[in-house]
């Protein structure tokens, strides 16, 4: 089967001159404060309590999770934070739960927790030394049964 050109349409000056009748969308970009709720302030002041211990955050994380549901409750995340005796108020455990309850989840994952610590806090967890997933020493350490 031969295919043959289809007519060509030749420019002329009307087309030069006409004008665009494509308005591209207008782009809208939301504050940051408003793409969701801000966790507690107290998070910043977690932030620097794991590094200070050579602790990682997800083996902070992961010794939280005591059901393995790759998500914290309320319950495990108040509870783990007693674990590595990090205090926290009666008002900041309100301000935990206020947060929590506006995630609309069954709790939090790594990745809203690991956010939570950077949106209150500028440093980043140490770097990782061994190749396989495991807790850290400074985690064995303050998780096992005394």
């Amino acid at each position: 089967m031969l295919l043959r050109p289809g007519p060509t349409m030749q420019p002329n000056e009307s087309d030069e001159k006409a004008v665009s009748l494509y308005r591209p969308p207008q782009a809208t970009i939301a504050p940051l404060d408003t793409l969701g709720p801000l966790p507690p302030s107290w998070f910043r002041r977690l932030d620097k309590y794991i590094h200070a211990n050579g602790l990682r955050a997800i083996d902070v994380f992961a010794a939280m999770d005591l059901n393995q549901n790759k998500r914290i409750s309320l319950d495990e995340l108040l509870d783990g934070l007693h674990q590595i005796n990090f205090d926290v108020s009666d008002d900041d455990v309100a301000d935990l739960g206020r947060w929590m309850a506006s995630l609309d989840d069954d709790g939090v994952t790594f990745k809203e927790f690991t956010l939570a610590l950077k949106l209150r806090a500028s440093k980043t967890s140490p770097p990782k030394n061994q190749q396989q997933r495991s807790l850290s020493n400074g985690a064995k350490k303050l998780l096992a049964p005394s």
